[in-house]
């Protein structure tokens, strides 16, 4: 196993804009792939628990980490059109509601924030095992050509194993994975305060979002609406003591 290597202290990821013209299964580089997160990998230290392995901050369970504990070679950020984060199922990692991405939501306006990270297609395949409860060696290859191909592709049985595909960057495909179910079709369920601090500081890193922002944002994805907005404002407020 390498030895993991310490997460530089970067600036802000710098935003972008995907190429979703097309979708043709030999786009697909081999090795390299952008993994684009939406939920708690938005901050950058609970998605490298995924690597390098560990227990974050509020969560109930302790992660066995990649193969390859290589940090992102590509850390970048953007606004999805005609997406919206929703909180569904209940964790037993958080305790709570967990965010899923729907990207085929029409109402006017809808957009999520997303933030994703250049890596293996192995380090992938061992983030998708580890999110949907398995350890790393039960990887199994995730399907990006077809993804690619057909927009989504289905990758087995778990919550978070439907691979989905977004766009292209710098020449490479960037997936997401999230439910089979859409929001239209979702159970909604209130996130933790927990759970929504680690969004709220994933927030903070990829669009610079003070507090007050956060709370805007999260107050429009269904399950997070469970909590008002002065219950929002006060559990993304900054710890003070």
């Amino acid at each position: 196993m390498a030895k993991p290597t310490a997460a530089p202290q970067a600036a802000r990821p710098a935003r972008v804009a995907l190429d979703r013209s097309t979708r043709v299964p030999d786009r697909v580089a081999p090795g390299r792939i952008w993994y684009a997160a939406y939920g708690s990998n938005l901050c950058r230290d609970r998605f490298l628990t995924y690597l390098h392995g560990g227990t974050p901050p509020g969560s109930a369970r302790t992660y066995s980490g990649s193969d390859d504990t290589s940090v992102p070679d590509g850390d970048v950020a953007f606004a999805l059109p005609g997406s919206r984060v929703h909180f569904a199922l209940t964790s037993a990692v958080w305790g709570g509601g967990v965010a899923f991405l729907d990207t085929d939501v029409t109402a006017p306006g809808a957009y999520a924030w997303l933030r994703a990270y250049r890596i293996s297609t192995d380090q992938l395949a061992q983030v998708v095992a580890q999110e949907n409860g398995r350890h790393a060696s039960a990887a199994a290859p995730v399907p990006v050509a077809e993804a690619v191909r057909d927009g989504r592709a289905g990758m087995g049985q778990g919550a978070y194993e439907t691979l989905v595909h977004l766009g292209d960057l710098d020449g490479l495909p960037v997936v997401t994975f999230t439910a089979p179910f859409s929001l239209a079709q979702a159970r909604v369920t209130a996130p933790t305060a927990a759970y929504l601090r680690t969004i709220g500081a994933g927030l903070a890193e990829t669009a610079g979002h003070p507090p007050d922002r956060q709370a805007a944002y999260l107050s429009g994805c269904p399950g997070a609406d469970r909590w008002s907005r002065a219950q929002l404002d006060a559990a993304l407020a900054p710890d003070t003591s």
